[in-house]
């Protein structure tokens, strides 16, 4: 809310939330974390994050890091043309757990 006074946000604050995002993503199936499946590596989809730059942005990006999620911004105001350019070729697997 742009009209209440500015927080202020410690170190021990941003790492709380970090590891509660990650946890709850976790919890909730919202990700695919890479694991190895007979001796190979399977690789964790990507995730495009498009929304504002702000603290929850932050806490966002280094919790997909964190569970070891490929991270592409999307932000800056881009036209939708050139986001479906750059996700034209991008396979849509079924999500598996």
């Amino acid at each position: 809310n742009i009209h209440l006074p500015p927080r202020f946000i410690t170190h021990g604050d941003l790492y709380d939330a970090v590891l509660r995002f990650s946890a709850w993503l976790t919890m909730q199936g919202l990700v695919q974390r890479p694991k190895v499946v007979d001796g190979e590596i399977l690789k964790a989809r990507p995730v495009a994050m498009l929304m504002s730059s702000d603290v929850a942005w932050f806490i966002t990006f280094v919790s997909l890091l964190r569970l070891g999620v490929p991270v592409v911004h999307a932000g800056g105001r881009p036209h939708s043309r050139h986001l479906r350019f750059c996700f034209r070729d991008v396979p849509q697997p079924p999500y598996q757990q």
